[in-house]
């Protein structure tokens, strides 16, 4: 099962609503005031979502999101996009259910920002010790930092989720390779 309330519980709060204008902080009572059978159904759902079974008539709204941009120094504009709480809240639940084994798979791979508590501030004690350790007041450490999100090749991904996480294939698909108008 998802770990849907868990996921609900651990939301970040004030986040932007996305196209449907539901946020976070209204879909808390859904677990405060929903009897057992009412959080069955909710789960119900989720695990429908979580395997891409959407009606037709609403899968480019579950994967649509409000598009904005905030100006960059260099004149250039950098794209923001907020989308659905209900897309975000069930795939935080997928990723939470997975935790460990993601922080597992990630970690092996020297990748500290997926699943790892606190693992920028990890990255940066691990680089800052390496560097004191050097009497040579010239040593220095490069990071890069580019937004690497539209620079990718999607094909790719996807396939790396078919071949190490196949369970979140229909979850991304519905929410990536869904036409939106």
């Amino acid at each position: 099962p998802l770990s849907l309330w868990k996921a609900l519980r651990e939301s970040p709060r004030g986040s932007a609503t996305g196209p449907t204008g539901w946020s976070y902080e209204l879909l808390t009572p859904l677990r405060q005031n929903t009897d057992e059978e009412g959080q069955r159904a909710w789960e119900k759902v989720a695990n429908l979502l979580a395997n891409g079974a959407v009606p037709d008539a609403c899968r480019a709204w579950f994967g649509a999101a409000y598009l904005g941009g905030i100006s960059k120094t260099d004149g250039g504009v950098r794209p923001i996009a907020a989308g659905g709480v209900l897309r975000r809240w069930m795939g935080r639940a997928m990723l939470t259910q997975d935790r460990d084994e993601l922080a597992s798979f990630f970690l092996s791979h020297h990748q500290v920002g997926v699943g790892v508590q606190a693992g920028a501030e990890l990255a940066y004690r691990v680089v800052d010790l390496a560097l004191a350790a050097f009497d040579d007041e010239n040593a220095a450490a490069l990071f890069d930092c580019a937004n690497a999100f539209n620079s990718v090749i999607r094909s790719i991904i996807f396939e790396a989720v078919r071949r190490h996480f196949p369970r979140y294939l229909p979850h991304l698909r519905l929410s990536y390779l869904e036409p939106k108008d």
